[in-house]
C-alpha cells in the first residue's frame, strides 16, 4: 500500500489555512455590492468608486480599487 505524503506544517501553512475561506467571502461581497458593476469599464479612482456605489465607505473603495489593480 503507498504511503500519502503529507506536506510539513509551517506557520506559513496554517496562515493559508486559516485564511482559506477569505477569498469567496470577498467576492461575495463583491457582487453584492455590484462593484464588479462599477469596475466593467476598467479600474477606478477611490472618488470614482465613491460616485458610482453611492454611499461607499472610502476605506472600503480603498480595498476595491486595491482589488481591481490584481486584474491589470
Amino acid at each position: 500500500m503507498k504511503k500519502r505524503q503529507t506536506k510539513k506544517l509551517t506557520p506559513e501553512r496554517l496562515q493559508q489555512l486559516g485564511f482559506a475561506y477569505a477569498p469567496p467571502l470577498i467576492i461575495s461581497a463583491a457582487v453584492n455590492n455590484r462593484v464588479f458593476d462599477a469596475l466593467d469599464g476598467g479600474a477606478k479612482t477611490v472618488e470614482q468608486l465613491q460616485k458610482k456605489l453611492a454611499g461607499l465607505r472610502e476605506a472600503c473603495a480603498q480595498s476595491w480599487t486595491r482589488l481591481s489593480a490584481w486584474n491589470c
